[in-house]
């Protein structure tokens, strides 16, 4: 808002401005004529100085210390300015943000990648601007000028010009406080996540390191946010809960975050293409090409890979002339660093393969140094941590002209060593099944699986808690020490697993979820082959621990190599072939698709939310072996196993009070794997990758009815059986709280725990996308094929009859009958809503649920009339008629 200045203010103003004016006449006068009357030559009037022109650059950066680069840096005492050279302007390079510090929860956590952009440095007059090029959208040729005029760039900020040019150099200087502003967008971040109003306040922050050198420019801005005050909560508890301000800050209205900022030179010559090919998972730099207006598909996917050249050509093995270096922070514990080494080194073995020696190198950076691989010319391998985390992330930047990866930040979250062994005494956890992602999530992995950019993996967490379930089971079948050498080795081997994978999302691969799928199970008991080969087809999997059923020998349980799947994409993306023979030699590589062992499914087909439920049951993670349904069975005997353990323990004192609900907990999340996994075969439908005219496969073919029908009864009869989940009341009321923390939970309640391991399945079997999957089966079978073919109503008939089987037996319903009973009544009020489920397409399912729900309210009737029942049973049976008579009602009235 604008204010008045104060009167004494104002006639001080004027009285500047006065005395300016008078100086500014004085300069203009002509001089005195000598007395001696000899003529003198009159001096020309001198233009009035313009206050706002800029001053001569050596003057701006006198006392200045320089720091030559790329752009050269300028800095006194807190003042941070940039140097650009004239050729640099209107000129693209890579202008890169990345996290070095972060708050520390719910996504905001540091050694970070962030967003890259395409850019050049334009000058306006006396203003720089630094613009991120539009390269979505490209053309050459004659309709380059109209794509160029019909898509935007971005500024992405902007600066007056500090001082003249430079008198010989004639770079222009700019006030790199042009950067210390939301350049990232953390502001809307942060009221994404806090539905809070935070700001950067410039004025506390500042620059706090600074680097030039011949390709790199780096700029580390110390950001302070804050916001001037945190909301009374509300009275009334509103309908959607708000989320809490952050909890990891001493004020919650005031944190600071590291942006590295990178301006990188791209090479001068740009790579070789190599376009990508959908049998294969590789990262993408996708495009929309409109050079062509003939061309139907206008979609361009540019492979990613890095620049990876022979020193000889010639030679069948050769060490590269750029090996691909990846540094390990010097934050890693000194104990996991061999293991990380290791996991990095694993992929020569696949650069060998196609005539590479020492592709890949590993190196440390000595804990004395005092430069950050945060910038964008070290690729790295970073701990990290935070309050909630628990997942690691291997990001790329690429050129985007080409698709060469330039730059890789491998993170790693403390879960992935701490974890590892000490998951079940130290990470603090609720007994809880898989959560669910919020939609928000779910469309966000969505939209970067589309653009190729589905980097969040969560497999270091998960890792951890399948090893917690490991050592476990171990510790209570052999008497396994948690601190002791086997325990260690298996961390060590969780390490290297973690960073295998890792390492391979930063040379272009993709997740592999189809990979484990491929290894019989036959296979995966022969320790003689899978010490050799591992026990799945590609790192890129999330891989389950292969723990042997109890009398079983035992096996490899971690896995410890390449898959063949690893060794096929890697030759794909980089073995080099003359450019005449590229294209023939690389659809030769791919037709090797149909190979079983080469089998691969992508994140969006194992499932990812909303439409994308993932419908092929060969693709999941932490599932292992040829046969899911036979893994899942495998998984429920060796969670019994665990539970009959626990149960006969005798707790040691001063143990962890927690320690067997940790058991119980990783036990229930293999359940929920399991779950998920078996669910999909119920109107299941098998993808194949097929180029048309090429791969001699049927795109999709639906799951046999045989298949279908075993998971409905491994669900109907394990999952919905209470005898599957009976503990001992002794061991329940022994499971004492932790009373050092305020937020200590509740007794332990398996009832709740179980109900939400059968809502998954419920989940998954009453889902709109499942009935409409089970509604076209046959469109996709042959008319002759048809007959046995499983339907909706079968499903859904036998799903009502097993959750309902009590009202025909005419017994007593066990409390955790009545609770999945009351959540199949939920949800089929909501299958019965018309407004929602009456449209064409669920026309018929909506029939179907209807036909089911007057069949059962019938049933409802009939039991409850029968004598001896209890109190409880009655009134639940009574009930459940109601709401369902009312349902029916209402849904008649609503037509």
């Amino acid at each position: 808002m604008f204010q008045p200045l104060p009167t004494r203010r104002l006639m001080a103003l004027a009285l500047t401005l006065t005395l300016g004016a008078c100086a500014t006449a004085q300069t203009t006068i002509t001089p005195i004529p000598p007395a001696n009357g000899a003529s003198a030559p009159v001096a020309a009037p001198r233009p009035p100085v313009d206050p706002t022109a800029p001053k001569p650059f050596l003057d701006v950066i006198k006392g200045a210390r320089e720091q030559p680069g790329l752009f050269p840096i300028w800095r006194k005492d807190e003042k941070v300015w940039l140097e650009i050279p004239k050729a640099a302007f209107n000129k693209p390079f890579l202008f890169s943000v990345n996290v070095a510090n972060s708050l520390g929860e719910r996504g905001l956590y540091a050694s970070q990648m962030d967003d890259s952009h395409l850019v050049e440095w334009r000058r306006i007059g006396n203003q720089v601007q630094l613009v991120a090029l539009n390269t979505a959208f490209r053309a050459e040729g004659d309709t380059k000028a109209m794509v160029e005029q019909s898509f935007s760039p971005s500024l992405i900020t902007a600066g007056v010009v500090a001082a003249q040019d430079h008198p010989d150099r004639k770079s222009t200087l700019v006030d790199a406080g042009m950067f210390l502003y939301d350049i990232p967008g953390f502001s809307t971040e942060l009221e994404v996540k806090f539905r809070l109003v935070y700001g950067p306040d410039r004025a506390n922050s500042y620059f706090e390191a600074t680097r030039a050198e011949s390709q790199l420019t780096t700029l580390t801005a110390r950001m302070h946010y804050a916001t001037a005050r945190i909301p009374a909560p509300p009275l009334v508890p509103p309908a959607v809960p708000i989320p809490s301000a952050p909890q990891t800050t001493p004020d919650a209205r005031s944190f600071f975050f590291s942006f590295v900022y990178n301006f990188r030179a791209l090479p001068e010559t740009p790579a070789k293409v190599r376009h990508l090919d959908p049998r294969l998972g590789h990262f993408m730099t996708s495009y929309v090409d409109l050079s062509d207006d003939v061309k139907p598909g206008t979609r361009v996917h540019l492979l990613n890979r890095w620049r990876l050249e022979k020193k000889d050509p010639a030679a069948e093995l050769s060490e590269p002339v750029q090996p691909i270096v990846y540094w390990l922070d010097k934050n890693i514990p000194k104990k996991y660093r061999e293991a990380v080494t290791a996991g990095i080194l694993e992929w020569n073995k696949a650069f060998e393969k196609i005539g590479f020696k020492n592709a890949i190198e590993a190196r440390q950076q000595p804990d004395d140094a005092d430069w950050d691989n945060m910038d964008a010319m070290h690729a790295s391998v970073r701990w990290f941590t935070g309050a909630d985390v628990g997942f690691a992330i291997g990001p790329r930047r690429v050129d985007p002209r080409t698709g060469e990866i330039l730059d890789a930040d491998i993170g790693m979250s403390d879960v992935f060593g701490r974890g590892a062994r000490r998951f079940v005494r130290d990470d603090v956890s609720a007994l809880r099944v898989m959560e669910a992602a919020s939609s928000e999530q779910r469309l966000e992995r969505v939209t970067r699986a589309w653009r190729g950019e589905a980097e969040l993996c969560t497999y270091a967490a998960e890792a951890a808690s399948e090893l917690g379930f490991a050592l476990d089971l171990l510790a209570a079948r052999e008497g396994l020490d948690y601190d002791g050498p086997e325990a260690e080795a298996f961390a060590q081997a969780v390490v290297k697993d973690t960073v295998m994978h890792e390492i391979g999302h930063t040379l272009g691969l993709k997740h592999n979820f189809r990979a484990s799928n491929s290894v019989s199970a036959q296979k995966l008991k022969d320790k003689a082959y899978t010490d050799v080969h591992g026990i799945t087809n590609s790192v890129m999997d999330y891989t389950a621990y292969n723990i042997p059923l109890k009398g079983e020998a035992p096996t490899t349980l971690v896995n410890s190599t390449l898959g063949a799947y690893d060794y096929w994409a890697i030759e794909y993306a980089y073995k080099p072939l003359p450019q005449d023979q590229e294209t023939a030699e690389l659809a030769r590589i791919a037709a090797r698709s149909t190979e079983p062992e080469l089998a691969y499914g992508d994140d969006v087909d194992q499932g990812i939310g909303g439409a994308y439920d993932g419908f092929d049951p060969r693709s999941n993670q932490f599932d292992l072996g040829d046969d899911t349904l036979a893994f899942a069975k495998k998984r429920l005997k060796l969670s019994q196993e665990l539970w009959e353990r626990l149960q006969t323990r005798k707790p040691e004192a001063g143990e962890d009070p927690m320690r067997s609900r940790r058991s119980l907990d990783s036990s229930f999340r293999q359940l929920a794997r399991g779950v998920q996994a078996v669910s999909k075969y119920v109107g299941g439908l098998y993808a194949e990758r097929v180029v048309p005219g090429i791969t001699p496969k049927t795109p999709f073919r639906p799951v046999e009815p045989a298949q279908q029908r075993e998971a409905l009864k491994f669900i109907t009869g394990s999952l919905f059986s209470p005898e599957a989940f009976r503990f001992k009341p002794e061991f329940l009321a022994s499971q004492t709280l932790d009373y050092n923390e305020w937020g200590r939970g509740l007794p332990l309640s398996i009832p709740d725990v179980v109900l939400q391991l059968q809502g998954l399945a419920l989940d998954r079997l009453l889902a709109p996308q499942t009935a409409h999957r089970l509604i076209e089966q046959p469109t996709y079978v042959p008319e002759a094929q048809r007959k046995g073919l499983i339907s909706l109503g079968e499903v859904w008939g036998s799903l009502q009859g097993a959750i309902w089987s009590e009202l025909k037996t005419g017994g007593e319903i066990d409390p955790l009958r009545r609770r999945l009973q009351r959540d199949h009544i939920r949800r089929l009020q909501q299958l019965l809503n018309r407004s929602l489920n009456g449209a064409a397409g669920f026309a018929d399912a909506f029939a179907v649920a209807r036909f089911h729900a007057v069949q059962l309210v019938a049933s409802l009737k009939a039991a409850g009339a029968r004598p001896g029942l209890s109190l409880e049973t009655r009134a639940h049976i009574a009930e459940s008629a109601d709401l369902l008579d009312a349902m029916l009602k209402a849904s008649v009235t609503k037509s």
